[in-house]
C-alpha cells in the first residue's frame, strides 16, 4: 500500500520539475558557468585604453548590462547595453549606449566566463550625410570578487 502514494508523488514531482522548461524559460544546465557579475577591464577610447567596469545580468529573461569608464577628462561615462544576445554559449553580442553615441558590442568570454575580450564600434548612421559605422575598438574584462564595487575597478587602474 505505501507503493501507490510514492508513485504518486513521485509523479507530480516530476511533472512540477518540467514546469519551467514548458513556460518557454531554459533552465540552467547542470555545472554551467553565468556570464552575471562584474567585470574590470578596459575600453579603447579616444585612442588610448581607459579603465572601465562591464556589469552583466542574465539571470532575467534577457541578458543586459551597464558599463562604466574614464573619459579623457577623468570624468565617469556611463551606459547600458541592450538587446543581448548569446550565440555559441560565449558570444555575447549587444548594442551599446550612452552619452557619446550607440552601436554594436560584441565579446567572447572564457568558457568558464572569468573573462572576456570584445570590441565596440560607433554607428553614425544616424547623422546627416552617408552611413558610416567606425572601426572596432578593444572592449576587455576579468571577473571581480561578488564583494567588489563599480569604482573598486577604476580606483585599480590609478
Amino acid at each position: 500500500m505505501a507503493k501507490a502514494p510514492l508513485r504518486v508523488l513521485l509523479f507530480v514531482l516530476l511533472c512540477t520539475s518540467t514546469i519551467s522548461p514548458a513556460l518557454g524559460e531554459d533552465p540552467p544546465k547542470p555545472g554551467q558557468a553565468s556570464l552575471s557579475g562584474l567585470y574590470c577591464g578596459t575600453i579603447l577610447s579616444s585612442g588610448q585604453d581607459q579603465p572601465a567596469f562591464t556589469r552583466f545580468d542574465d539571470t532575467g529573461p534577457s541578458i543586459t548590462g551597464t558599463y562604466g569608464f574614464l573619459d579623457p577628462e577623468d570624468k565617469i561615462a556611463h551606459g547600458t547595453l541592450e538587446a543581448c544576445t548569446m550565440s555559441d554559449g560565449r558570444v555575447l553580442t549587444c548594442t551599446w549606449r550612452d552619452a557619446y553615441g550607440t552601436g554594436p558590442f560584441e565579446a567572447t568570454f572564457a568558457a568558464d566566463f572569468s573573462s572576456f575580450s570584445g570590441h565596440w564600434q560607433m554607428d553614425l548612421s544616424g547623422l546627416p550625410g552617408p552611413s558610416i559605422v567606425l572601426p572596432p575598438a578593444r572592449w576587455t574584462g576579468h571577473r571581480e570578487d561578488p564583494s567588489a564595487s563599480d569604482m573598486d575597478c577604476l580606483a585599480a587602474a590609478g
